[in-house]
């Protein structure tokens, strides 16, 4: 199964849900050292909108965290795609975070077998590191993880600062199963062998080029022919006692038989394609836990499979659209863990002030958007965009977000524009169009 990772985490300013927040914000009582009462710049502007500094700031904290823990990759291999596959090889993933200078936030992976039980820890609460009451598997009370050699060497920790995020498995499990079990792994491993038995011996046989038959030679004469001819000998496991001469098969070699003998072929070679079709199945009987095509899981290409499976209304793509939802909302976790650790250090500052972790929470939503799995019309998706942005019903950052491309890139880049050459540009025209300015005039034809 292929889910595309996220791109794009983005902080949002998020409109006032009730009335009763606005003099809350604007009235935080904040003394200093000596109690006198700390004069602040409004949480919101005159027009009743947050401060966009205080949204470009979460939006630094967030890019600086991206860059600096190698979220998308760099010299180390890329935390988000390292966490999706642990998802599928271990059925889950622990994600430490840690508050250091400065108010920055690092994260360690933790291997499975670092989360289990303590020591002395009572069965019915503490089974596999995960902490509960008795009677309720589902309330998270702590995680038991130890960096040392042994189990006692470890700290119950704050799920809140221990991310721990599982698979294929019901709530009332403590712990996430990994995709390859039960069914899947049976069909991946009969299946590998399948292959492997089929191309070792397809490999032994395209190395004989050919077999000579000796007329006056017996069996013993033959056999000690082919005993002075093995490069080695070891034990037949089958045979105790019995020493089996080898001989490494080169290219070009011929066999010795007597004359008399027939040379049978081996099954492999009259009944490769059954073999194939057999490996075929097993593949696909695998591939059905994700609802992938066959394409995907066997490599056998097909272009009106691959077209259709990944289309809006295949299996499939429904299949990895369900998935990506979990994956996005838990690294958004992460996000806010980063900001509250900055807000917590008193490292916030912005708009000629420093804010609180409260406010920053109750104004400012990190969100974070998944590529669509789809395969895209761009020109579409450009009209669509051209209609759905102006009515609102849309946002520029919604947008480019899905185009997996960079939001902030691309206002950087217009800001330097714009100071180079005094605006943005003359607006081009888009087929289909033609209340856009421009669109209504032919296309100039070549020397004219």
């Amino acid at each position: 199964m292929i889910v595309l990772c996220l791109t794009g985490l983005m902080a949002q300013a998020e409109p006032m849900k009730t009335e009763s927040r606005g003099p809350f914000l604007h009235n935080i009582p904040l003394h200093d050292a000596d109690g006198k009462v700390i004069s602040l710049p409004p949480a919101l502007s005159d027009d009743g909108k947050i401060q966009e500094a205080l949204v470009a700031a979460c939006q630094d904290t967030i890019d600086e965290f991206l860059v600096r823990v190698e979220w998308y990759g760099g010299s180390e291999p890329g935390l988000e795609e390292e966490l999706f596959w642990r998802s599928c090889e271990d059925g889950e993933w622990f994600l430490a975070h840690f508050a250091v200078d400065n108010g920055l936030t690092d994260v360690r992976t933790v291997e499975p077998e670092q989360v289990t039980k303590p020591p002395d820890g009572d069965p019915l609460e503490t089974s596999f590191g995960i902490i509960t009451p008795r009677d309720d598997v589902q309330k998270k009370l702590a995680i038991y993880l130890f960096w040392g050699d042994n189990p006692s060497q470890g700290e119950e920790w704050d799920p809140e600062e221990l991310i721990h995020f599982k698979r294929n498995c019901k709530r009332s499990m403590k712990r996430g199963m990994t995709d390859y079990c039960f069914d899947a792994y049976d069909a991946f491993e009969l299946a590998s062998r399948l292959r492997t038995n089929m191309s070792d011996a397809a490999a032994q046989q395209a190395a004989i080029v050919g077999i000579r038959e000796h007329e006056s030679a017996d069996a013993d004469s033959i056999q000690e022919f082919v005993d002075n001819e093995a490069a080695f000998t070891a034990p037949d496991s089958f045979n105790p006692g019995v020493q089996q001469p080898n001989r490494y098969y080169r290219r070009g070699h011929w066999e010795d038989i007597q004359k008399g003998l027939k040379y049978s072929p081996g099954p492999i070679a009259t009944n490769t394609p059954i073999h194939i079709e057999v490996l075929q199945a097993c593949l696909r009987g695998a591939s059905r836990r994700w609802q992938s095509p066959e394409w995907l899981i066997s490599g056998l290409h097909d272009t009106s499979s691959f077209a259709s499976s990944l289309t809006a209304e295949s299996p499939f793509t429904r299949r990895v659209i369900r998935a990506q939802r979990p994956i996005r909302e838990v690294h958004t976790r992460t996000m806010y863990i980063v900001l509250r650790n900055k807000c917590d250090a008193g490292e916030m500052v912005a708009g000629g002030r420093t804010w609180e972790w409260a406010e920053v929470r109750a104004l400012v939503e990190v969100q974070a958007e998944a590529p669509s799995p789809v395969v895209r019309d761009k020109l579409q998706e450009a009209q669509a965009a051209a209609i759905e942005i102006p009515l609102g019903t849309d946002s520029r950052q919604r947008y480019v977000q899905g185009q997996g491309r960079d939001w902030s890139q691309i206002e950087q880049d217009n800001e330097e524009y714009t100071e180079a050459h005094g605006g943005t540009g003359a607006v081009l025209p888009i087929p289909g169009l033609p209340n856009v300015p421009g669109a209504d005039k032919p296309s100039p034809t070549p020397g004219s």
